[in-house]
Order: structure tokens, then C-alpha cells, then sequence
């Protein structure tokens, strides 16, 4: 139990049933003077483990169903915003920058309708799978936005080694081949690229600037990254060479 200002505690009988509510500091100092105890797991009975057990396993799934996307196991798009607040939180605290991008299959949508839904599922799994292999799990959060929309959170990078990163990303996409009934295919990326610092105001402007730029890498030719900022610039997928592109309008 908790509210804003107090965090408590409420105990239950081994029926369920309610029988104290205590704030922290009740509790510990019940603790102190002895009237409570922390038992160790061989102290309590073999049934009543086994019962914390198996209440803590359907603990940890619906923990984890609530957080991951079903078909991928990647972060949902929900628990990348928890991330991604919590990320901006620490940019304004330690003056820090991080770096998120948010990714579009270009080609997905015509390998779904060739292989239908069933291969547009295996392709999503297995190139999750293939992202993940990447990934610096202490440094980076990879989600499975919505569809075929990834999003990455690469934390405290400086803006050469985030687009090095988000780069290797981008590549390994380029040189995964999918093989369905006899049929291969390739896919391209497209990325919106948007540094996170200080000055950033929320989540919801953050998402929305890399969304915009994803749209942008797309009207430029798919197939590369655009980058969200004052002077924009873009690697082109084709040459990977880096060169100046439009203004990207804020909003």
C-alpha cells in the first residue's frame, strides 16, 4: 500500500485475510523492539513456501506480460516510456545526453502481405532477435513500438558514439535476409534520430520529434537516418556518407 507522501505495509493472514496496516516506521520499530521478526525461509512451513512460491512466479509473469510485447519479448511501447521518462530525468539531474531513435521496416508491409501474417510474425520475431544480439543490455533499451515500429533508447552517449550505435543497428537490418516457402527478402530501414538533453520538456515531445524525422527519412527516400535537431543532418543508406538535408520543422 502506498500514497504520496507515506509508504505502508498491509499484512495478511495465510487465508488472505487483512489483519494489520502499518506505515514503514511502525513496522520498523516493531521490528526493533521485537515484536515483529523477518523469517528466515526455513523457519516458515513447507506449504506456506511452496504457496509464496508459486504466488511469486505469477507475480513475475504478469510483471513481465505487463512490461514486453507478446510476440517479440521486446519492451512494449508502454514500458519504453517509463524508460525513456526515467532517461530524461537523469539528463536534467546529472546534465547528461542520451539518444533515442524510433525505426520503420520499409519494406515490411508488402513481405506481410506476400508471406502473410504467419511470416510477418516469424520475420518480427526473428529480427528481435537479431537487434537483441546487438544490444549493450546496460546501455540500451530496445522496444517493439507497435507493429513494425522499433524504438531504441541508447543512454549517456555522446552524439558520435549514439549514431555509431543506432548505425550498427541499422546495418545489421540491412543484412538480415528473411527466407519464407522458398522466397527471400531484404529489408531497409528507416530512422528518426533525436538527442535527448536538459532541455528536452517531456516524453511526449521526445517520441513525437523522432516520430516526425522517422516520416522525414521516409519522404527523403527510406532507407536512411534523419536526424532531429537545430542543423539536421542525415547518413544516407545507400553510400553511408554524410551530408546535409532539410530543416526539420519542430512541432
Amino acid at each position: 500500500m502506498a500514497n504520496d507522501d507515506v509508504t505502508g505495509f498491509v499484512m495478511v493472514s495465510r487465508r488472505g485475510v487483512k489483519t494489520h496496516e502499518l506505515v514503514i516506521e511502525e513496522l520498523a520499530n516493531m521490528l526493533e523492539a521485537g515484536s515483529a521478526k523477518i523469517l528466515e525461509e526455513s523457519d516458515i512451513p513447507l506449504t506456506d513456501r511452496a504457496s509464496h512460491r508459486m504466488l511469486q512466479n505469477m507475480h513475475n509473469q504478469l510483471t513481465h506480460q505487463a512490461t514486453h510485447d507478446e510476440l517479440t519479448g521486446l519492451v512494449n511501447r508502454k514500458e519504453f516510456e517509463r524508460q525513456l521518462s526515467r532517461a530524461l530525468s537523469i539528463a536534467k539531474q546529472d546534465k547528461v545526453t542520451h539518444m533515442i531513435a524510433y525505426i520503420d521496416l520499409d519494406q515490411f508491409k508488402v513481405i506481410n502481405n506476400t508471406c502473410g501474417h504467419e511470416g510477418g510474425d516469424k520475420l518480427l520475431t526473428e529480427l528481435a532477435n537479431l537487434l537483441q544480439d546487438e544490444l549493450d543490455p546496460d546501455r540500451l533499451v530496445l522496444s517493439r513500438l507497435g507493429g513494425d515500429e522499433y524504438g531504441i533508447l541508447v543512454e549517456r552517449c555522446d552524439r558520435e558514439d549514439g549514431l555509431a550505435i543506432l548505425k550498427t543497428q541499422c546495418d545489421a537490418i540491412k543484412a538480415y535476409r528473411f527466407d519464407w516457402e522458398n522466397q527471400q527478402f531484404s529489408l531497409t530501414p528507416s530512422c528518426g534520430v533525436v538527442s535527448i538533453d536538459h532541455q528536452m520538456e517531456s516524453v511526449s515531445a521526445i517520441l513525437s520529434a523522432a516520430d516526425s524525422a522517422c516520416y522525414a527519412a521516409k519522404d527523403a527516400g527510406r532507407d536512411r537516418t534523419h536526424i532531429y535537431e537545430i542543423d539536421d543532418m542525415e547518413w544516407s543508406g545507400v553510400v553511408m556518407s554524410w551530408s546535409l538535408c532539410r530543416r526539420l520543422t519542430r512541432h
